[in-house]
């Protein structure tokens, strides 16, 4: 009896360690596509969030866009269409969680339905 309690407490201990390394990179940038037209720029974004379920995707989406701005020093007006996936199985399967397309015009980001 204590053996097989020490090798639940041993397999959830593992459990417990693999999904906190996961979670550990918030989100990761898998592919990156960016269209160019006279005066607009239109960039999309495949990102893995390493996580199970974002509980609010419309703000995980906005931080994530002004984060990319930041990094790409860009002003221009850009639209930005965000394909989410749950981890890196999910991206390799085409199995993705939601997918947004915002507006950015002078750094207030809006998202268009």
């Amino acid at each position: 009896m204590k053996k097989r309690n020490i090798r639940i407490l041993a397999i959830l201990l593992i459990i417990a360690f693999f999904f906190s390394f996961i979670q550990t990179r918030p989100y990761s940038v898998r592919h990156s596509t960016i269209y160019t037209n006279d005066n607009t720029l239109e960039i999309e974004l495949y990102i893995v969030t390493n996580r199970f379920f974002v509980i609010h995707p419309d703000q995980y989406c906005k931080e994530i866009i002004q984060k990319h701005r930041r990094i790409n020093k860009l002003s221009a007006d850009t639209t930005y269409q965000i394909v989410l996936f749950a981890n890196s199985w999910c991206f390799k399967k085409g199995y993705s969680c939601a997918e947004y397309k915002y507006r950015v015009d002078n750094d207030r980001i809006q998202l268009q339905k």
